[in-house]
């Protein structure tokens, strides 16, 4: 991969990429993030002529239109000023008395000496060309892996069929309805990609009792392997039942409060469900999920009562909902309880329901005896329950 370093004033910069010759938004970026402030600081550098990280972009040779590899936040900005939807701060600390008096004022506003300083500004611009299609999103993996992106947007650098085929699948799993709306929280950050390429990378192992780390997946996406059609088939399959049972209880919802909310970690509980017993009815899907989350709500209530089977399991899932969704243990915990409930509810067969409540029945009951229960079952060693 070459790197080739050029100098471009802003003025030629933001020309490009209102011309569309600069790609903001490749596939592998994600949104427009940064707040006003942090926009606001990024021009109030400018304006002090301090140097900022340069700027690289990927040239693509079939579309003749150079793609942000990293920067975009940073090119958004500039540009965002130039077309005069950003303001100057002239209140950001360290207090300059020059920038004080531009507060307030548009790119378009400001005096003709500081507007052609401003256009004039050069900013480092390297250039990739002559790669191979892993280098441009190994260097952006390096150069963000420091940084607060998450892992799921560090992931999404990594051109392949890997990260194509999860893309896919969320944008399936969009497509069916799901949203913050109907289940409590948006794609922001990539949350979707984080959540269902963790159930895809269940589906590939087949067993979900160890902690699934960002490394992990990130070496999943460097291979040029594809995920097994198998793999997809039956992830895609999860995805359609658990969707359709959202829509169900939407459907049936007399109003927003009685709506289900999810977490990170409740999402992936349930889409593990859905993929352990595919061929869920969704209607009757969607009804168990309601019938466990009114248990959840009466635990709650119950929390400060006389304790049974019931209330003690669902406490013990409430208290694993808030850790890490990728905590084996959590995990587990959460993927048995489940299980119970859906054997009580008639959702799945098996034989724990019977089996916890005939063991708890001569045995102390307590958090530590049910995770040792729960424990001697090798639970989430294999997909099979």
């Amino acid at each position: 991969m070459k790197c080739e370093n050029s100098n471009p004033d802003l003025e030629t910069l933001c020309l490009r990429i209102n011309r569309g010759d600069i790609d903001l938004q490749p596939d592998f970026q994600r949104g427009e993030v940064w707040t006003r402030e942090k926009k606001e600081r990024l021009i109030d550098s400018i304006l002090r002529g301090w140097n900022i990280p340069p700027i690289h972009l990927v040239e693509n040779s079939r579309s003749s239109v150079d793609e942000v590899l990293d920067g975009q936040q940073r090119l958004s900005a500039i540009r965002d000023f130039f077309n005069d939807k950003l303001r100057v701060d002239g209140m950001i600390q360290p207090y300059d008395q020059t920038i004080a008096a531009l507060d307030g004022k548009s790119f378009s506003e400001l005096p003709d000496d500081i507007r052609r300083k401003v256009q004039k500004y050069s900013l480092t611009v390297i250039n990739l060309t002559d790669y191979s299609p892993e280098e441009p999103a190994e260097l952006f993996y390096r150069l963000n892996h420091p940084t607060t992106l998450t892992s799921a947007e560090q992931r999404n650098a990594f051109f392949g069929a890997p990260r194509d085929q999860i893309k896919k699948l969320v944008r399936l799993f969009e497509s069916l309805g799901c949203s913050a709306e109907t289940i409590g929280f948006s794609n922001s950050r990539l949350a979707y990609d984080e959540i269902i390429s963790k159930l895809v990378f269940i589906a590939e192992t087949k067993q979900f009792n160890r902690k699934i780390t960002s490394g992990m997946l990130a070496d999943r996406y460097r291979e040029t392997r594809p995920f097994e059609n198998r793999v997809i088939s039956n992830a895609s399959d999860a995805i359609t039942t658990f969707a359709q049972a959202i829509t169900s209880i939407h459907e049936s919802a007399a109003d927003s409060s009685n709506r289900v909310r999810f977490n990170k970690a409740t999402l992936l509980s349930w889409l593990l469900f859905s993929l352990k017993n595919l061929g869920l009815n969704p209607a009757s899907f969607g009804k168990y999920i309601m019938q466990f989350e009114l248990l959840r709500k009466q635990a709650n209530i119950d929390a400060h009562g006389s304790y049974n089977l019931t209330t003690t399991l669902i406490s013990l899932f409430n208290k694993r909902a808030s850790m890490a969704s990728t905590d084996g243990g959590a995990v587990v915990l959460r993927d048995f309880v489940l299980h119970y409930f859906g054997e009580q509810f008639g959702i799945v067969s098996g034989s724990i329901f019977q089996e916890v409540n005939s063991v708890f029945s001569y045995t102390d009951l307590s958090d530590d005896n049910l995770e040792r229960l729960i424990g001697s079952y090798r639970w989430g060693a294999t997909l099979d329950a």
